[in-house]
């Protein structure tokens, strides 16, 4: 779930809780999170729209991410870089994770005849770690690593069904708002 940060007025930028990022890396991450699910690429202007980050700061932080291939040119558009890819894949809970579920994962997506996945809770998302089956988006390709909204995906709704009592149910209200 992408949200657009808007700028302030006073020339800072604001995040979408509000504050503003005064650092560089609080900047870069507003630039790498900007990109959605189904964001294939985005223009400097898309970049600029939904950061709330000054256009000739989005410009040169994104000529450095693609110098250190954190992003690609497509054009004149960018696309996040296989660097963020590969240090994903390295995260160490999530390949771990990954890797002591896979088997149940394609034993289960053969028994059920159904794809399946394995999802951990991200704030009001889902992040989808692994799937198994014929879970695949419209372009063929598997949905690991995808965010999966709460309330609008299968995943989604059983996490909000099985939540303990004491779940801090205020993190849900952006959905609850819409």
């Amino acid at each position: 779930m992408t949200t657009a940060a808007a700028p302030r007025g006073n020339g800072e930028e604001a995040r979408p809780d509000g504050r503003s990022p005064r650092s560089v890396l609080g900047k870069v991450g507003l630039i790498l999170s900007a990109f959605g699910d189904g964001d294939l690429t985005l223009s400097l202007t898309e970049l600029t729209a939904r950061t709330g980050v000054a256009k000739a700061t989005v410009h040169r932080l994104c000529q450095e991410l693609v110098a250190c291939e954190m992003l690609e040119r497509d054009g004149s558009d960018y696309r996040l870089g296989l660097l963020l890819y590969s240090i994903g894949l390295r995260a160490p809970r999530q390949r771990t994770l990954r890797h002591a579920a896979r088997p149940a994962l394609e034993n289960l997506a053969q028994a059920l005849d159904s794809p399946v996945s394995l999802s951990v809770p991200n704030g009001s998302d889902l992040l989808c770690i692994d799937n198994a089956g014929r879970h695949r988006n419209r372009a063929g390709a598997s949905i690991g690593g995808r965010l999966l909204q709460l309330h609008s995906t299968a995943p989604g709704k059983l996490t909000l069904a099985l939540l303990p009592d004491q779940y801090p149910l205020a993190r849900l209200a952006p959905i609850c708002a819409g």
